[in-house]
């Protein structure tokens, strides 16, 4: 069994913040916190179902879980899943009329008979495509937030950056008081945990062998956070800048940033990653698939302000976010290593850390280049495979792999089904999962150990580049033999049997099964924190 583990993604305050926030436990300095139970439904997680009912990372969760270093992601909501855009949007009185003439049942039958399966299932989900009580009605049973929470999600007001600053603020509540907590799943969890500021905080607590203590790393989902504001416009630049050195000033580091997620952010493309169902009633078009804003180049100028480089891409020496690539768009990620990430990593003296390529709650392709993504991208439909991998150009091709090897970076082993290529109503059974999850090391480890272009006393480093990026409590359908936290054990444990049955291959045997488990459960990430979070300030 692991020392303890690490999470490279997760969201262990999503649940708890979104269902006290618009709601009087929000007053309520004794409730508002991530220490707070929940209510939480068994009967979801007995049936491994999104996450809507019940928290898969909670810190009650993470502590039982023996998660030591957690990757805490604040994410806030993004309005595209709420107030559909122009390019799809319908009108609810003339979509209600249809439906109760019956003309709703001609026209989905003659696109039946005339189009297609698509066109079909899009004339007849219009009610939805608009921000009426129909699909009001069907977020609250998907989300169940407050009635307050979901008005507020849908109206103009929602701003992001408010909404960041009130999760950082709910995280800081209890920072580094122990308390003692009574939840619906475990009864009573004693626990501590502590946000990390700078390299001695985080060797304090790892180093710490008392029960209960959590490291938070604090990161951010999507660079829409401090570049859009309400309605989905982007803010002017110089508040774009003045935020980011905010996020550099917090006494707790911002570790990184996924600069993007699922809709447009304003400065990059984003990855395709919304499956076909979802696809009917919301919209991801605007900047999907793109590279950097080119309109003034302020993608590649914010990019190099996380990162702390100059024009000429030399070290500022002030503090550094670093750069997450999930979501990002293969245009994108194409111009960022081509750009950024090698020429400014040539230019760094001997024995410096690379800016690593990470990829936080990730997942294998298949497919081989970036351009093969990008030539492709009109294919990505929920059967589209290459090689017995979901082909998307959210995951990691062979290029991405090879530049994480080169830099030292992360590759996040996501726990989603479909992510992990498992398909809607899909039925896998447990014994199944731990093939299935090795199926995705080993297609990431196999790209480096095939490459003759590496030479062969290198190769055994990528098991230094693979970890656990769950994605826990990020509306995700969770891989059923392991739904929680809690499951790691079971899922190290399972890990370790699959790799012994293969350990003449893949220098398993070289490394050994016991390390490898080490390093994938918490060593690896533990490492990239070490190379990089460096003191309260550079």
């Amino acid at each position: 069994m692991p020392r303890f583990f690490a999470d490279l993604h997760n969201h262990p305050s999503l649940y708890s913040f979104n269902r006290m926030r618009n709601n009087p436990a929000e007053d309520d300095p004794s409730k508002f916190h991530p220490w707070h139970p929940q209510p939480e439904s068994l009967t979801d997680l007995a049936k491994s179902k999104r996450a809507g009912g019940y928290s898969q990372a909670d810190v009650a969760k993470l502590t039982r879980g023996r998660c030591r270093l957690t990757f805490a992601s604040i994410t806030p909501i993004e309005a595209g899943f709420f107030r559909p855009t122009e390019n799809i949007r319908s009108n609810f009185a003339a979509e209600l009329t249809k439906l109760v003439t019956g003309a709703k049942a001609v026209a989905v039958g003659k696109n039946l008979v005339e189009g297609t399966t698509r066109d079909a299932l899009f004339e007849l989900t219009g009610i939805l495509r608009n921000e009426g009580p129909v699909r009001r009605l069907l977020q609250n049973q998907i989300l169940r937030y407050g009635r307050k929470r979901m008005q507020h999600l849908f109206s103009d007001e929602l701003d992001y950056w408010d909404e960041f600053l009130r999760e950082y603020s709910f995280w800081c509540e209890k920072d580094g008081e122990r308390v003692s907590t009574k939840t619906t799943l475990l009864g009573d969890v004693e626990g501590c945990y502590h946000l990390i500021g700078d390299e001695a905080k985080l060797r304090d607590v790892i180093e710490d062998d008392a029960a209960g203590e959590l490291a938070i790393l604090l990161t951010i989902e999507g660079g829409h956070t401090f570049t859009m504001g309400p309605g989905d416009v982007r803010v002017d630049d110089e508040t774009i800048f003045a935020r980011i050195d905010h996020l550099k000033s917090l006494p707790h580091s911002i570790f990184f940033i996924t600069i993007a997620h699922h809709f447009d952010n304003g400065f990059c493309g984003h990855a395709h990653s919304m499956p076909d169902a979802a696809a009917l009633i919301g919209d991801q078009t605007h900047r999907m698939h793109e590279g950097f804003e080119t309109e003034r180049d302020l993608g590649r100028e914010i990019t190099r302000r996380l990162l702390s480089l100059d024009e000429d891409l030399k070290d500022t020496g002030e503090r550094r976010i670093l750069i997450d690539c999930k979501h990002l768009s293969a245009q994108t990620r194409k111009e960022y290593y081509a750009e950024i990430i090698r020429p400014a990593n040539a230019q760094l003296a001997e024995g410096e850390p690379k800016l690593p390529v990470i990829f936080s709650h990730a997942s294998y392709s298949g497919v081989r280049t970036l351009d093969q993504f990008i030539r492709d991208q009109h294919l990505e439909d929920d059967n589209w495979n290459v090689r017995g991998y979901y082909a998307w150009n959210l995951h990691c091709c062979d290029e991405d792999i090879r530049m994480i090897f080169e830099t030292d970076g992360l590759f996040g082993l996501c726990f989603d089904q479909r992510v992990c290529g498992v398909r809607n109503n899909q039925t896998v059974h447990a014994e199944h999962w731990p093939k299935i999850m090795l199926h995705q090391i080993l297609g990431v480890v196999d790209v480096i150990m095939t490459d003759d272009t590496i030479p062969e006393n290198q190769k055994a480093k990528i098991w230094d580049c693979v970890c656990i990026g769950t994605d826990h409590d990020g509306m995700i359908d969770p891989v059923s033999a392991y739904p929680t936290a809690i499951e790691l054990d079971h899922f190290a444990a399972d890990l370790a049997r699959e790799l012994e049955a293969i350990k003449h291959t893949r220098k398993i045997a070289e490394v050994g099964v016991e390390a490898i488990i080490e390093k994938i459960a918490w060593q690896n990430a533990w490492r990239l924190t070490q190379d990089h979070i460096g003191p309260a300030t550079r």
